[in-house]
C-alpha cells in the first residue's frame, strides 16, 4: 500500500515501499491530516475546526490580514514550552485542500471552559486573605510572555485549566496577534489593547508574582538563537517569507533578543511595563 508523506509541504511523495525509517525528533516536520473538517467555530482567528488523522480534536489557523499567523502561533507555543509555560498540543495539520495550518489541540469540554472561568473571576485568596500561590505563578508566567511576545489579544476565552483540586493546571492559547503580527519587537501592549485590560483584571483578583516574573525574563534570556532558529526551520517554508525568517535571525544572533529581553525585565523591575 502506498505511503504519502509531505515535501515542502506543498509537493507530496508516494513511497511505494515501506517509508524510510524517522526519528521521533523529526516526526513534527510532517502533517497530520484532517479526516473530518467541521464548519468555522466562534474565534475570530480560527480557521476550522476538524478532527485529525491522530483521532485528535484541533483548531486549526490560517494566516490572515497579510499577517503570518501560523509562524507566530508555532513560535511562541513552542517558546512557551521553553520557558515552562504549558499549552496545548499543537501541531501541522493538511487540510483537505492541500494546504498546511497549525493545529492547537482542543482539550476543553464545556465543563472544562465554564471551570475556567469561574476559575479565573473568582479572587484567588485563602482564609486569611493571602493570594494563593500557583495561580498568581502561573498567570504571572503567561503575563510576561505576553508582554514578551507583544500580545495583543489576550482575553478569558484563551486560557484553560485542566484538572482538579490541587492538580489544576493552566494552559495558554492563542498567540495568533504577537510577535510577526506587529513585526519587529519594538513595543509591549497598549493600554488600549485587550490583552493589557485583562491582565490589569488578572492581577488585582490573583496579584503577580515577581520572583516569578523574575524567572521568566531568566529564561527568556537564556534561550539561544540556535535553538530559536531550529525552531523556526521545523516551519513550511511558505509560512514566512525569506526575507522575514533572515530577519528573524539577524534579530537574534545580534542582539535584539537579549535587547528586548533587558528591556522587559527594567520595565517590569520600575513599573514602566504592566
Amino acid at each position: 500500500m502506498a505511503v504519502l508523506l509531505a515535501q515542502g509541504w506543498t509537493r507530496p511523495v508516494v513511497f511505494t515501499q515501506p517509508p524510510p525509517s524517522i526519528s521521533p525528533e523529526q516526526l513534527t516536520l510532517f502533517p497530520r491530516t484532517s479526516v473530518l473538517e467541521l464548519p468555522r467555530t466562534d474565534g475570530e482567528d480560527i480557521y476550522q475546526f476538524v478532527l485529525a488523522d491522530n483521532d485528535r480534536k484541533y483548531y486549526l489557523k490560517l494566516d490572515r490580514d497579510n499577517r503570518y499567523v501560523r509562524a507566530s502561533e508555532w513560535l511562541s507555543y513552542r517558546i512557551a514550552n521553553l520557558i515552562g509555560v504549558t499549552t496545548p498540543r499543537c501541531d501541522f495539520i493538511q487540510t483537505f485542500n492541500g494546504d498546511v495550518a497549525f493545529g492547537s489541540e482542543d482539550v476543553a469540554g464545556v465543563s472544562s471552559k465554564a471551570e475556567t472561568a469561574r476559575y479565573l473571576q473568582t479572587p484567588s485568596r485563602n482564609e486569611f486573605g493571602m493570594v494563593i500561590p500557583g495561580l498568581c505563578r502561573s498567570l504571572t508566567a503567561i503575563h510576561v510572555l505576553d508582554l514578551f511576545l507583544n500580545n495583543i489579544d489576550r482575553h478569558y476565552s484563551n486560557f484553560l485549566v485542566v484538572g482538579r483540586g490541587e492538580e489544576r493546571q493552566l494552559l495558554a492559547m492563542d498567540f495568533a496577534r504577537s510577535l510577526f503580527w506587529d513585526w519587529p519587537l519594538n513595543s509591549f501592549p497598549k493600554p488600549s489593547d485587550q490583552t493589557s485590560e485583562v491582565w490589569v483584571e488578572l492581577r488585582q483578583r490573583h496579584g503577580f508574582d515577581e520572583e516569578t516574573a523574575r524567572m521568566v525574563t531568566a529564561r527568556l534570556g537564556a534561550i539561544t538563537a540556535h535553538e530559536l532558529t531550529a525552531v523556526l526551520e521545523q516551519i513550511p517554508l511558505h509560512w514566512l517569507p525569506p526575507a522575514l525568517r533572515a530577519d528573524f535571525h539577524t534579530y537574534c544572533r545580534n542582539g535584539g533578543w537579549n535587547a528586548r529581553v533587558a528591556e522587559l525585565r527594567r520595565g517590569l523591575e520600575d513599573g514602566t511595563i504592566v
